[in-house]
């Protein structure tokens, strides 16, 4: 069973609700659907990571990628990463809410993990790219959570 979050707290529920909000409201600018809409922004953040790293996609072929405090946002959907792994404490609650997004076919399925930051179970140096986009505010301990970025990530 994973860790779930104390509801209890705004900060959990700023977050569930937000994207509810969209879901059920639409803020959809480029799709007719919010799952249309969050594939359309992985593609963009690929496109983004790619053209700053000056990498192209089939470098990712072999890499890991982690994106820490993904949401129910599909970071990594359209990613041709070997591994994706998504990490976020209220992923369970978009999964129960029914709220994930599949994969793009062809690419591998992302694993979901439910837990935060500071509970991390990835070796030493076994991740290649770390994403963490607004998530450093919603951490009670955001070194930690840099501290564990730094652990995981391969230095080459």
């Amino acid at each position: 069973m994973p860790d779930i979050p104390d509801f209890g707290c705004r900060r959990y529920l700023n977050e569930v609700g937000w994207f509810l909000y969209r879901e059920k409201h639409g803020y959809n600018h480029f799709t007719g659907s919010y799952a249309g809409e969050r594939l359309v922004w992985s593609e963009m953040l690929l496109d983004e990571f790619t053209t700053l790293s000056v990498k192209d996609r089939n470098w990712m072929s072999t890499k890991t990628v982690l994106t820490v405090g993904c949401g129910c946002t599909g970071d990594l959907a359209a990613w041709p990463a070997a591994v994706k792994i998504a990490l976020d404490p209220l992923l369970y609650a978009y999964q129960k809410l029914g709220m994930l997004i599949d994969d793009v076919a062809g690419t591998t399925q992302t694993i979901y993990l439910s837990l935060g930051i500071e509970a991390l179970p990835l070796l030493d140096e076994s991740v290649d790219v770390v994403f963490c986009r607004n998530a450093l505010d919603h951490m009670p301990d955001p070194r930690a959570g840099l501290s564990q970025f730094y652990r995981t990530a391969c230095c080459s």
